[in-house]
């Protein structure tokens, strides 16, 4: 059995000089991995890793720290990328109130509109949440025919709970920091078919 990868930035300039022995690594250890998208360019680089590596699979989608200038346009063009063959979600999209780059009523706007997008292209959704657990779930109630990933789940199982019919919880590395109990005791708790790997 070989182990996906559910959350990665192969296309990230701190990856240039090894980029790829990477890929080469995830070719021959992994079932496959999923780049994700966190504005329009880095999108389209996910796509293209993806039409270029047969193991390789995209998300395209605004996070929350690079909204600014989002607007019909680039909507637009998300779209038109979410229809790719090897784009298997809308992400990295959500919430994130511990940078606040944008006021909270702003972020939550665009996230509103990229479930829209996700809704219009049938897709799942990769989700970013930093200090904005709260917020983040009330507005997936409101989308409750939305399903996904809580990339680097940050909550407690509790919180869980209230998506967890339609949400996988993703799991990294933060797992074993010292001051990651809410996450361990997490974890512990989440039913293991719901827990995803990621880097």
């Amino acid at each position: 059995m070989k182990l996906v990868d559910t959350h990665c930035h192969i296309d990230s300039d701190r990856y240039d000089e090894d980029r790829e022995n990477i890929l080469k690594e995830i070719g021959e250890n992994l079932e496959f991995a999923v780049n994700i998208g966190y504005d329009l360019e880095s999108s389209k680089k996910s796509i293209e890793l993806a039409e270029k590596y047969d193991f390789i699979y995209g998300v395209v989608g605004v996070h929350p720290t690079d909204i600014n200038g989002y607007d019909e346009n680039l909507e637009k063009q998300l779209e038109e990328l979410a229809n790719h063959p090897k784009v298997v979600a809308i992400g990295e999209i959500g919430l994130d109130y511990h940078w606040m780059k944008d006021e909270k009523e702003e972020q939550k706007k665009i996230f509103k509109k990229q479930l829209e997008l996700a809704r219009r292209v049938n897709k799942p959704v990769v989700i970013h949440t930093r200090d904005a657990t709260a917020d983040t779930l009330e507005i997936l109630k409101e989308y409750s025919d939305i399903k996904g990933i809580l990339h680097c789940y940050p909550g407690s199982y509790e919180s869980a709970l209230q998506v967890m019919d339609n949400y996988y919880f993703g799991i990294g590395g933060v797992v074993t920091f010292k001051n990651s109990k809410k996450t361990v005791e997490a974890v512990s708790k989440i039913p293991l078919e719901r827990l995803v790997i990621e880097t």
